[in-house]
C-alpha cells in the first residue's frame, strides 16, 4: 500500500530551501556555525536521493517557481557571504542544483558564472575565486551528466567560456 492510499501525506520538502537560505542570510543574526549548517543541509537536500528514478528525488518534488528563487537566492548569496566556508557550501549547492536543472531550467547559469569571473568591483578577487570554484564545480558534474533529451547542450555552451585573467587564456 502506498502512503497515499493510506491516507499519509506526501512529504513534499516545500519552502525547506527558502527557509535555510534565510538562515544562512542572517549574518548579523544567526551564528556561524548555524548558517553553515543550513547550507550544508541545503546542499545535500538537492542530491540526497539522486541514485532513485528521476521521478521520486526530492529536487523533482520543488515547485518550480521555488526552484528559481533557491537559484536566484543562492547565485546572491555566492558573492555576499563573508565566510569562506559558508560560501564553499553555497557554491557546491549550486553545483548540485546544476546536476538537475542544467539546462533545460537553468540555461543562463553558466553566463551568471562567467560574468561574475569578469566583473570589476571592490570585492572582485574574491568573488572571481568564488565564481571559478563553482564554475569548474559545475563544469565537472556536467561533464558526467547524460544529457537525454539535450545531447548538446554543454557543449554549445561550454565551448563558449573563455576567461582571460592577467592577460592569461584559462579556457
Amino acid at each position: 500500500m502506498d502512503q497515499q492510499a493510506a491516507g499519509i501525506p506526501d512529504p513534499t520538502p516545500q519552502l525547506v530551501f527558502q527557509t535555510l537560505l534565510a538562515i544562512v542570510e542572517e549574518v548579523d543574526g544567526v551564528a556561524p556555525p548555524l548558517r553553515q549548517l543550513a547550507a550544508i543541509v541545503a546542499k545535500n537536500a538537492v542530491g540526497s536521493s539522486w541514485r532513485k528514478t528521476m521521478g521520486s528525488r526530492e529536487w523533482s518534488r520543488i515547485p518550480s517557481q521555488e526552484k528559481g528563487q533557491v537559484k536566484e537566492a543562492a547565485l546572491r548569496l555566492l558573492f555576499r557571504e563573508p565566510s569562506d566556508v559558508i560560501a564553499l557550501q553555497l557554491g557546491l549547492l549550486i553545483t548540485n542544483i546544476a546536476r538537475f536543472d542544467f539546462p533545460s531550467e537553468w540555461p543562463n547559469l553558466l553566463s551568471h558564472l562567467q560574468s561574475a569571473v569578469l566583473r570589476n568591483g571592490p570585492a572582485s578577487m574574491r568573488d572571481r575565486q568564488r565564481a571559478l570554484f563553482t564554475l569548474k564545480s559545475v563544469i565537472r558534474v556536467l561533464r558526467a551528466k547524460r544529457f537525454v533529451n539535450e545531447p548538446s547542450a554543454l557543449a554549445g555552451q561550454a565551448g563558449d567560456i573563455t576567461i582571460t585573467a592577467q592577460g592569461t587564456d584559462i579556457s
